[in-house]
């Protein structure tokens, strides 16, 4: 049986135990990160947490939706046991009936659609196993050409850097010209501050000839997956090549292991291909839309 509950009613210990037990690295869907990134959420749970699937939800205009919040991809279910497309279809038919519209994303684990309408969405990993110059070997010619502009520079890698310097550069450069959500930036932060108190984050930063943070990036990492969930870049740092540099920087210091490189993203044709470029490959997930609102609201979502 599929149970809704609030997540004040959540058994926070089995939820997330089912979510570490699950084959899917994603850190999403830990009861603590939802607490974070969602103004509300809720979760359907099969029996005894046997599966659980979050639902990420707000009010508007009255209106209950379920929909993606800041700092998450994908979520969808999470479970120990193999998940058929039959679950998939009853886990959506128990979202309670007072959610009128739904942007359901779910995990690349989640890939039995027979019973349901999806649209793919793209996601790009690099996986880290081989050595570096075999991984290297696999860029595109944009990429090599790049890494070269960036190797001209007396660049140096400073990891552990300040989350507070990356949200800067962010807000300095590109942050003001996006149209992003209003929780975005405290979301992240306090997102970012709790994954390095648990132990599940990384944080590079380049610095240019004067011994300045031009370029950074934050690492989420749970089990084997290292997600590249947060970036910022100054102009120079553009100029100079400064992120491709880094990055490399960090497929050579993590090759020849287990880990996964999971770029999140992008469905952006210019993000897609320069993650693309480092020879990353598609990991698809699936988006699920389903709209319950009267007309003619209905007509606007369509």
């Amino acid at each position: 049986m599929i149970t809704f509950l609030p997540d004040s009613e959540i058994d926070t210990e089995k939820w997330d135990a089912c979510v570490r037990k699950s084959p899917s690295e994603f850190a999403y869907a830990y009861s603590w990160y939802l607490d974070i990134s969602a103004p509300n959420w809720s979760g359907l749970i099969l029996n005894d947490y046997e599966a659980v699937m979050p639902l990420t939800w707000d009010v508007k205009w009255g209106v209950k939706y379920i929909f993606r919040p800041t700092g998450v991809q994908q979520l969808g279910i999470f479970s120990p046991y193999p998940i058929s497309g039959k679950l998939m279809n009853d886990f959506l038919t128990s979202i309670p009936s007072d959610f009128k519209y739904g942007e359901v994303y779910f995990n690349s684990y989640n890939h039995n659609h027979e019973f349901i309408e999806v649209e793919r969405q793209t996601n790009l990993v690099l996986h880290l196993s081989q050595d570096y110059q075999q991984i290297k070997s696999n860029y595109n010619s944009r990429t090599k050409r790049n890494l070269k502009k960036g190797r001209s520079h007396q660049f140096s890698v400073f990891q552990s850097d300040s989350i507070d310097r990356l949200l800067v550069i962010f807000k300095e450069n590109i942050g003001r010209s996006l149209s992003l959500r209003k929780d975005f930036f405290p979301v992240m932060k306090q997102l970012m501050y709790v994954a390095r108190h648990k132990g599940m984050a990384e944080v590079w930063s380049v610095c240019d000839e004067t011994n300045t943070v031009i370029a950074g990036f934050f690492i989420l990492v749970n089990k084997n997956r290292k997600v590249f969930l947060f970036s910022a870049t100054n102009q120079y740092a553009k100029e100079t090549q400064a992120m491709t540099w880094l990055i490399d920087q960090f497929i050579q210091a993590n090759a020849n292991s287990n880990a996964i490189f999971d770029f999140e993203g992008s469905n952006l044709p210019g993000l897609r291909d320069f993650y693309a470029g480092f020879g990353a490959e598609n990991e698809d997930y699936a988006l699920h839309v389903f709209n319950r609102l009267p007309w003619p609201l209905n007509l606007l979502k369509r």
